[in-house]
């Protein structure tokens, strides 16, 4: 998708290497743009669009900062499980919400033991520009491996996209679901019943969180930093708001185990003909922690069954894996 689909006429700079440039902020389609706006009037920006469009750059840059890669680590975990599964490497394995591909890329290769080939690989996620970022990191680090993308947004539903594309011989398919993504959705047990709809009985999930932190300083520090709050605003900065009317605010809120970020307008704005008063408010970050139990929990509500855990309680991750049943 190029910069025209949804092109807001806003730029914001970049610093990758030695000299500055300017990109240009953009949706990658126009109900893109449509939902942004309704996330904006309702308070609430589901942090899917922070992924999306120009917003895979910034997200991109925020993937390679040590701090945000120990949110979204678990990669050894994540290993061991597919170890676990009786293969040195299933010949077909579906990831949703690979990002840019570096953390899948690491995953595959560790379980090798090299650069593993002939692996049917198929990428779900909801930024066709960062799965594109994906396809290229594939395409340069693990050439072997067949990449296919495709587009879906695992909160809206479920998708044929896995079906169509495992044909009828596969065999049971390990599922990936990494890097915490589950913490970052609206509706964290919806989203595991269509991923479960989308499979075939005896599919193994291998599921990532991150667990809760007894500091709240150190939960927090990940996300004090410039880098953080370019990912978090571009939704907003692809809308035409002037970045230096907004005013984000990055929280651990301890009894919901969530770090929540919250933009303020310094200014009233106008939208979409629709005008926003100063002060108005934007919940644009959202970043559960969970407990073990207690995603064992939310899977038996999806209708998982929960098959093992691996946990390093000192890193801050887990991984479990579930089948579906028979």
């Amino acid at each position: 998708m190029t910069p025209e689909a949804g092109h807001r006429g806003v730029t914001t700079s970049s610093n990758d290497g030695d000299v500055a440039t300017k990109e240009t902020s953009f949706f990658e389609r126009p109900e893109h743009h449509a939902a942004v706006c309704e996330g904006v009037a309702a308070g609430v920006l589901p942090l899917k669009f922070a992924y999306a469009g120009s917003a895979a750059r910034t997200h991109d840059r925020l993937s390679r900062e040590e701090s945000y890669q120990s949110v979204t680590g678990a990669g050894a975990l994540a290993c061991k499980a597919l170890l676990d599964l009786g293969h040195p490497l299933p010949r077909r394995i579906a990831e949703i919400g690979p990002g840019n591909g570096r953390h899948s890329i690491a995953v595959l290769t560790q379980v090798a033991g090299s650069a593993p080939a002939g692996v049917d690989y198929l990428a779900l996620d909801y930024s066709e520009s960062l799965m594109s970022r994906a396809q290229l990191n594939f395409a340069h680090d693990l050439p072997a491996v067949n990449f296919v993308p495709k587009q879906w947004d695992v909160e809206t539903g479920p998708t044929s996209g896995i079906r169509d594309w495992r044909g009828a011989d596969s065999g049971p398919l390990p599922v990936l679901f990494l890097g915490n993504t589950l913490g970052n959705l609206e509706d964290p047990v919806s989203a595991l019943e269509h991923v479960l709809r989308s499979t075939e009985p005896g599919d193994t999930l291998v599921l990532g969180v991150t667990l809760p932190d007894e500091s709240e300083e150190a939960t927090e520090a990940p996300y004090h930093n410039e880098v953080f709050r370019s990912a978090a605003l571009e939704p907003l900065l692809a809308l035409g708001l002037d970045e230096r009317l907004l005013h984000l605010d990055v929280w651990y809120d301890a009894p919901t185990h969530c770090v929540k970020g919250v933009v303020r307008l310094g200014a009233a704005v106008l939208i979409n003909d629709i005008e926003f008063p100063a002060g108005h408010e934007v919940r644009c970050f959202l970043s559960r922690r969970f407990s073990v139990d207690g995603v064992r929990g939310l899977l038996r509500l999806a209708g998982w069954d929960p098959v093992a855990e691996y946990a390093d309680p000192m890193a801050g991750h887990a991984v479990l894996t579930a089948v579906r049943p028979r």
